[in-house]
């Protein structure tokens, strides 16, 4: 009995022994690679597995270091972004072009440009810390699904899922604030001016207008047209502009100009002539005024060239309105002359194309007095022999001189001399005591002629 129960003994304690462990190296990663052809040439059919090939899953791991290390770069600063940006610049000639998309939407749209509104290069660049809000809204959902969620697990979850919307928010606000730096200033106005465009349908922003944001945009505008009138414009800036608005860079003066030109141009298409009356109005704008102030702007030297010649081209004559008509009497005057042989006009009389010229010639003689008239115009009539003093029978006192002069050789008349029944002496003590240019001319031509 008792081998019996020793025998049972061991049975049961070689049973209940434990089995020893066999340890095993661990298992490596798998790296994939693709078969080698064999002698025969032809293709592998399928792809082989490399145990002891770990490069492909290190290279893999690195460059999500890399990209991980990048998105923290970028949300920590908008300098730091600004340096990822310029490595990717040297790297990529063409990102530096979506820096400045980014700046341009950036005015255009208002505020800052999210990441659906990035260019692709961009977005494909910081796709990975891109997905990382994504990844934690599934992180979670997946917290909630369990039927058996912990309160521990359900708050982490929610802490990290707030840390990735805060850092997207940190990289958008970088991002958005390097593309401005790197991209220019320049091409962010560009974006303001073309949602101000869009708003308005008119890029034509008034010189105080001032955006939401703060900016001077009609400020900015004028300074563009200043350098486009200059020359300092890049070419690529002036398309930029041209391409939004054909007008954009003229200024209101020289849209006006333009206007009232188009107005001039019509009125000398239906009248045949340029001579625009100082009263008259053309589709509601004074085209004579208008007309009249460039005649004044050409004699004070202020009119632009370009101006002047589109003038010309439409036959516009210099003279201002007054100056025409005064020519057109002194012409009409010179007629008179030629025809009747002197200038003694009498105060009613009116030429045959109904210019009153006795009023006119009263006129000058009024303003001689007055010292009004200029003195070129006083030259030119008194080329034509005019009468300054009608009325004072000149002329036939100045014969009598002349006469005076044949038989005694001077002009020292006496004073109570008389010579055919005028009293000559009294009247050329007179016209002694007057200024040269007042005296008759046929008296001054009398005694420039007796020496």
């Amino acid at each position: 009995m008792s081998r019996l129960l020793v025998a049972v003994a061991l049975r049961l304690a070689a049973t209940l022994r434990p089995t020893p462990v066999q340890h095993r190296a661990p298992p490596r990663r798998l790296a994939l690679r693709r078969a080698s052809p064999d002698d025969s040439g032809a293709p592998p059919r399928r792809l082989a597995y490399d145990a002891n090939d770990d490069t492909t899953f290190q290279r893999l791991a690195k460059s999500k270091n890399d990209e991980d290390e990048t998105w923290r770069r970028i949300a920590k600063s908008k300098d730091d972004a600004v340096d990822v940006f310029l490595g990717w610049a040297r790297e990529d000639a063409a990102f530096g072009a979506c820096l400045r998309v980014v700046a341009l939407r950036r005015g255009r749209f208002g505020g800052d440009v999210t990441p659906e509104r990035w260019p692709s290069r961009l977005r494909q660049r910081l796709a990975p810390g891109l997905s990382r809000r994504d990844a934690a809204r599934s992180a979670r959902r997946a917290v909630w699904a369990e039927k058996s969620y912990k309160a521990e697990s359900l708050r982490l979850s929610w802490t990290e899922l707030q840390a990735a919307y805060a850092e997207r928010e940190r990289v958008v606000a970088h991002v958005n604030g390097a593309a401005e730096e790197l991209g220019g200033k320049w091409v962010y106005k560009l974006g303001l001016l073309q949602a101000y465009a869009q708003e308005h349908d008119d890029a034509r922003v008034p010189s105080a207008h001032v955006t939401a944001c703060g900016v001077r945009l009609g400020r900015w505008l004028g300074d563009q047209r200043r350098f486009a009138r200059t020359g300092r414009l890049e070419p690529r800036r002036r398309a930029q502009l041209l391409a939004l608005d054909g007008g954009i860079l003229l200024s209101d003066s020289e849209r006006a100009w333009r206007a009232q030109y188009g107005r001039l141009a019509d009125f000398v298409r239906r009248e045949g002539h340029a001579d625009v009356p100082r009263n008259a109005t053309e589709r509601g704008a004074r085209l004579g005024l208008w007309l009249l102030d460039q005649r004044n702007r050409a004699d004070a030297g202020l009119l632009d060239p370009v101006h002047a010649e589109k003038l010309d081209g439409l036959g516009v004559s210099w003279s201002t309105p007054r100056e025409a008509r005064w020519d057109a009497a002194y012409e009409a005057l010179g007629r008179y002359a030629a025809a009747r042989g002197d200038c003694r006009v009498p105060a009613n009389f009116t030429t045959f194309d109904g210019r009153k010229l006795g009023q006119w010639v009263v006129k000058q003689r009024r303003l001689k007095r007055a010292g009004a008239l200029a003195a070129d115009r006083a030259a030119l009539l008194d080329a034509l022999g005019f009468a300054w003093a009608p009325n004072d029978r000149g002329d036939a006192y100045a014969a009598a001189l002349a006469a005076f002069v044949a038989r005694e050789g001077h002009t020292r008349v006496p004073r109570k001399h008389r010579e055919a029944d005028l009293g000559l002496g009294e009247w050329l003590a007179k016209q002694r005591r007057k200024p040269v240019e007042e005296r008759p001319p046929a008296l001054r031509r009398v005694l420039e002629g007796a020496g």
